[in-house]
């Protein structure tokens, strides 16, 4: 289940624990940030992952193209992330 909080910076971070495993955090910065308006992290249930910047709201395609072809979320998972990471956009 994706969870939306607010941090200390005021900054939108969803975290996602996903039932086989695994954990994807998205983190919202604003469109208004000059260098990066958000992140990706993800760790697989083997714990491998890392993190990705997301630069423009252009960026945030090849972000959703990732979430798409990750094998180890279910559908609802993926969707919950894609749902977030074009909320970035708007």
């Amino acid at each position: 289940m994706l969870t939306i909080q607010t941090d200390d910076n005021g900054f939108k971070i969803a975290e996602l624990s996903a039932v086989g495993g695994g954990r994807v955090v998205i983190s919202n910065y604003g469109k208004e940030y000059v260098i990066d308006i958000g992140s990706v992290s993800s760790v697989n249930p083997n714990g491998l992952g890392g993190n990705d910047w997301i630069r423009s709201v252009s960026d945030i395609k090849r972000h959703v193209r990732d979430i798409e072809s990750t094998r180890w979320l279910s559908a609802e998972e993926k969707q919950s992330c894609i749902e977030f990471l074009n909320s970035i956009a708007n």
